[in-house]
């Protein structure tokens, strides 16, 4: 689906940077630009997510390549 494939796309890319409502929100703008073709014509599909997070969480900060840690995660 497109909804998986936007969330390993930027998961892998950008987890190294960026907290997980920031990723999260990059995907709903990576999904809501697809545009799907029915019997019926166009339409677009959207995701949506809500977030009782308190602080950011990151996921593997700082191990993609040469990048540094997150300052935000010491």
């Amino acid at each position: 689906s497109w909804f998986m494939q936007a969330i390993v796309w930027v998961f892998k890319s950008e987890s190294h940077v960026k907290d997980l409502v920031e990723m999260l929100g990059k995907v709903n703008d990576i999904v809501s630009k697809g545009k799907a073709k029915s019997g019926w014509g166009h339409y677009v599909t959207v995701s949506k997510y809500e977030s009782s997070l308190r602080k950011k969480l990151f996921f593997f900060p700082g191990i993609y390549g040469d990048k540094k840690v997150h300052t935000d995660c010491i």
